[in-house]
This record gives C-alpha cells, structure tokens and sequence, in this order.
C-alpha cells in the first residue's frame, strides 16, 4: 500500500512470519504412502545450501490423493533454529520407506547337498573350507529383492507455518 491509497476493510496490510519452523509440502505416490507414519524422519536437501543437510518429522498427511495427482500431499516440520532457510525454496527429500540392516547371505546355488548332508563352500583364512549345515550358521540370499533400502525422492517448496500461498 502506498500513503493516501484506500484500502478494503478485509485486505491485509502485513503479513507476519515465524521463520523458526516452517513446514514442507511434498507430493508422495499413493503407492508409497502405506509405509509412512507420522513421526518419520525426512533428510533434506536444499537448493543452495550445497551438501548442507536438514532434517524433519512428517506431522501430517492429507487424508485423499490430490486430484488428477494419484499423490498424497504430505507436510514435513522442518526446525530452522539458525534461520538459514526461506519460505518458498526448493527442497529435495529423502525418506527410508523400508531397510533392514546388512546381512552376509549366500546365493541359494552356493548350497550344496551331498549324501544327505547339506554344506557349503567358504574361504577362512585364505583356505577353501567345506562347512557343514548347523555347524556355521549360513544364510541363503534372498531371491525376491526384499529387504533393500527404497528411498522416496520428492522435490517440493515448503512454507512458513500459517502462510498462504
């Protein structure tokens, strides 16, 4: 507004932000959603910031997908004690969706058996050495790609709490 201008009653004049929190907005795929929760860490990278990483909490989660989307909109916390970050930049975000710790397998052809007695082939020490099943625990590789890390990349502009856009 400029001095002598008339304004209307209901326009605003100030608009006040509190950049301490803010809060990220970020389209999810309605498949990837069943393994979200509330309370969930999301790592963040933001434009600018080079290898800076941030980190949040998802808060909430639209209930419906957003038309024409097949996405969920979910919304990040994201703490800016420091206050480096903006309203209205870019971020890309990480969340685990599913991981297990590693584990040393084998590949099921790697198993052998042999008069009744299953065993497979190691290297201790440097030397071949043929182990029997139950006296070394062995694993056999999983054959379906289970148990690997997914990770959903999304890129999003996140907002000052209470702000509109």
């Amino acid at each position: 507004m400029q001095p002598g201008e008339k304004v209307a009653f209901d326009s605003p004049l100030v608009t006040v932000v509190d950049l301490k929190d803010l809060e990220l907005q970020a389209m999810v795929p309605a498949v990837d959603v069943p393994e979200l929760a509330i309370g969930k860490m999301v790592e963040l990278t933001i434009d600018g910031f080079g290898e800076r990483k941030f980190t949040g909490r998802i808060e909430r989660m639209n209930p419906s997908t957003e038309p024409g989307t097949r996405a969920i909109l979910v919304y990040v916390g994201i703490p800016n004690a420091d206050g480096a970050l903006r309203g209205g930049m870019f971020a890309t975000g990480r969340i685990a969706l599913a991981a297990s710790a590693p584990v040393a397998t084998l590949p099921a052809t790697a198993v052998r058996t042999e008069g009744g007695q299953t065993y497979v082939w190691t290297v201790e020490n440097g030397k071949l050495v043929k182990r029997r099943r139950g006296h070394r625990p062995a694993r056999r590789g999983r054959r379906d790609g289970r148990g690997q890390d997914r990770v959903c990349r999304r890129t999003s502009r996140y907002w000052p709490r209470g702000s509109t856009t």
